[in-house]
């Protein structure tokens, strides 16, 4: 069926964000949600063959910023909505 609008996800799947938000580049293309993960660094992403982490591909791949963060949670919108 699809979605037919999404304003929010959030992420937190022990290292595999980077997937999941490669899974989802048309989703987040086109409604441009808020997007919340976990962000551990280096210490997951790597041990799946990544460069670079989640959070650093939605800032320069997908034109974010980081609005807010609490411990290792971190929420990141479109920088046209903020």
């Amino acid at each position: 069926m699809g979605c037919t609008d999404v304003d929010l996800i959030y992420l937190d799947i022990e290292g595999a964000e980077t997937d999941a938000l490669l899974g989802a580049t048309d989703t987040i293309a086109k409604y441009r949600p808020v997007i919340g993960l976990e962000d551990k660094k280096n210490q997951f992403y790597r041990r799946f063959g990544y460069k670079r982490s989640p959070v650093e591909m939605l800032v320069k791949d997908f034109g974010y910023k980081r609005i807010a963060s609490y411990h290792l949670d971190v929420i990141l919108a479109p920088k046209e909505n903020t």
